[in-house]
């Protein structure tokens, strides 16, 4: 596996150049849901891991929750009998959006940062696929240069992309996304076992019938993984593009569902980060979620990050 800015800096490309995409996350859930044969998420994660099966996706893998026995004995059963020489992942795991809540947000933004990255290896047994095989040591560190990374929000403007919000009703009214239409996936967040069959149905509808190909943006849990599965077709030939978000979008709609998505804390951040006109609170969040928490004053010292993709 790899995890690079160049990947990151090819979907921007593509977005912008309506060229075909796929970036998958894989993790806990979807561990668990690929360890048993024969199931969506096994096919998904098996196809999602080839080069040749589908030359433009990326998978994020999850790496840390292979410290977890439980997970990792369920990753390395869905690994088992893949072809090692055709594999290829990435340990990203969320696409850099440019928001305020992103305390990387400086580092991705800013011309000629030099960043240490670990390069992943998908290793020949797979008793071996272990936390350990990922670990950051120093004989594994490199520099790059991180060369002005704009996050897909301000890539998707600029190039005045169509987008499908693919998610729960919560994330509807969120002014960044300025979604074309909006697919509710309320209960197909599990959809390994086919639940999100007739959501992924009405997303291909209505993004066929638009004269444009547009960027799918999803909140969807495991629905999204099965929609990037399914939509190899649109694509490699039809220049879709399909980013799983996860929960990186719950913050902005008043929803804390993990530790680093805490409206509150996004809401202080947004105030003393914006960078002026369309980056205030106005432009960040659902309306009326930043009225719940009055402005705070800067706290002393450092304050603690959170960093999504762990750099």
């Amino acid at each position: 596996m790899s995890r690079d800015v160049a990947t990151i800096k090819e979907v921007e490309r593509r977005i912008h150049d309506r060229v075909g995409f796929g970036w998958a996350r894989w993790g806990d859930a979807e561990m668990l849901a690929s360890a048993k044969e024969g199931s969506p998420m096994r096919a998904a994660v098996t196809a999602l891991m080839s080069r040749n099966a589908t030359p433009n996706c990326v998978l994020n893998v999850g790496v840390h929750w292979l410290c977890n026995a439980p997970l990792k004995n369920a990753w390395n059963a869905a690994m088992a009998n893949v072809d090692v020489n055709d594999t290829v992942g990435h340990a990203c795991f969320f696409l850099p959006m440019g928001d305020p809540g992103d305390d990387d947000r400086p580092m991705w933004k800013k011309k000629g940062t030099y960043f240490p990255f670990n390069t992943f290896r998908l290793p020949a047994r797979p008793d071996y696929h272990d936390c350990f095989s990922y670990t950051l040591r120093p004989t594994d560190t490199f520099l790059l240069i991180v060369s002005g990374i704009d996050g897909y929000v301000d890539a998707i403007r600029k190039a005045k992309r169509k987008v499908i919000l693919l998610g729960p009703p919560h994330v509807q009214n969120l002014p960044f996304i300025g979604q074309d239409a909006f697919v509710d996936a309320s209960g197909a967040g599990g959809g390994g076992d086919g639940v999100a069959d007739g959501v992924i149905k009405t997303l291909f509808e209505i993004g066929d019938a638009f004269d444009d190909p547009p960027v799918v943006i999803m909140t969807a849990g495991m629905a999204a993984k099965s929609a990037i599965f399914l939509g190899q077709d649109r694509i490699n030939f039809r220049g879709w593009g399909f980013i799983d978000a996860g929960t990186t979008l719950d913050g902005y709609a008043g929803v804390k569902s993990r530790d680093y998505n805490d409206p509150r804390k996004y809401c202080q951040k947004s105030r003393e980060r914006t960078r002026g006109d369309g980056d205030g609170v106005e432009f960040w969040f659902a309306p009326g979620v930043c009225e719940k928490f009055p402005q705070l004053p800067r706290a002393g010292g450092q304050r603690r990050t959170h960093h999504r993709n762990g750099v």
